[in-house]
């Protein structure tokens, strides 16, 4: 809000870990997005920035059977369809990537193995 200035915290409750990217678009109403080390969570804020206390979404994919260790590295949200939202997945048990895709705001997701 202020050019980072200033820093609000607002994991709330997501799980401990490291946040590879939080990602967020502002259409007729605002979607926030957090690819983290333990899983995908998602908001519907109503705000940009979620505020400190609003809760987040659980909104991880099922990994590929095999898979046992993952790493969410990247959301990117469709501008055109905010029920679009594409992740990206280390598979660091195999050493793959998978690419998931949701068209329902994370309620199901189709996987690709892209590496």
């Amino acid at each position: 809000r202020n050019l980072g200035i200033t820093w609000v915290d607002i994991t709330n409750n997501i799980p401990s870990g490291v946040s590879h990217i939080v990602n967020g678009i502002s259409a007729s109403g605002q979607h926030v997005w957090a690819a983290t080390e333990g899983g995908v969570y998602y908001t519907p804020s109503g705000e940009a920035v979620p505020a400190s206390g609003v809760p987040w979404n659980d909104r991880t994919p099922t990994v590929p059977s095999g898979v046992t260790l993952t790493n969410w590295t990247d959301v990117e949200i469709d501008p055109a369809d905010l029920n679009t939202v594409y992740v990206l997945m280390d598979d660091i048990t195999n050493s793959g990537v998978y690419m998931h895709k949701t068209t329902d705001r994370g309620l199901t997701w189709d996987n690709t193995e892209v590496a």
